[in-house]
């Protein structure tokens, strides 16, 4: 992980001074926040660094150019169901970025991270959440846990950015065995199959849904960090 954040290390440093030179400007302002000179951040530094999640590590990555693409381009898609809306905002991204296979390796890798992380913490909150998670011994635990995660995919997943072909990227890979490709797509199987049907059904805005016989919902209105 140290060398993903090593390779993250310029862009960090470039929306830092960006954001500063906005400051001076003046154009950065928006008294609606609640950090009034945050209108166009780049990146939370402390969040960045103190997350102990993917999930929270994305969220304080690239900030602004994420509300626009969920606000101008999720948002609008919303009424295509969440899945196809949520796989066209990330070609887009990719796109974005450029057309190299890296590009694309990198940010599709982060959905099924992503889902893994959110299926992970709904099943241990079932089957755990009795015990006093609230204990000092308990969240050093957890947050380890967490933390490790974190550290172990992020130095996994960011080497296709890095390296951006798909010759390189491949041959570091195949050194690895596609090792987390392989345990993901394990965990992701085992779950929708074995474990999620032992799971009470989510709870969403009040209302008892189930994944799988809710597919056909209206479209649900999401804050701006809850699937990009």
């Amino acid at each position: 992980s140290g060398y993903g954040q090593l390779a993250l290390a310029k862009y960090i440093g470039c929306w830092t001074v960006m954001e500063g030179g906005c400051m001076l400007l003046g154009i950065s302002y928006d008294d609606a926040l609640p950090d009034k000179w945050a209108a166009l951040q780049g990146v939370d530094i402390k969040g960045h660094f103190l997350g102990h999640t993917n999930k929270a590590f994305i969220d304080n990555f690239n900030i602004t150019t994420k509300i626009w693409f969920i606000r101008y381009l999720f948002k609008r898609t919303r009424e295509w169901g969440k899945w196809k809306s949520m796989l066209y905002t990330y070609v887009f991204i990719i796109l974005w970025h450029g057309v190299l296979p890296g590009y694309w390796l990198a940010f599709l890798f982060e959905i099924p991270v992503i889902t893994a992380e959110k299926q992970l913490g709904r099943f241990l909150t079932h089957y755990f959440g009795k015990f006093d998670r609230w204990k000092p011994e308990n969240q050093i635990l957890m947050l380890t846990i967490a933390r490790l995660c974190r550290y172990l995919t992020l130095g996994y997943g960011i080497q296709p950015f890095i390296l951006l072909s798909w010759k390189d990227t491949a041959h570091v890979y195949n050194g690895l065995y596609w090792g987390l490709h392989i345990i993901l797509a394990i965990w992701l199987a085992l779950f929708y199959f074995f474990l999620e049907p032992k799971l009470p059904p989510l709870q969403r805005n009040g209302a008892v849904s189930d994944s799988r016989d809710n597919k056909k919902d209206k479209p649900k209105q999401e804050d701006d960090e809850k699937l990009l």
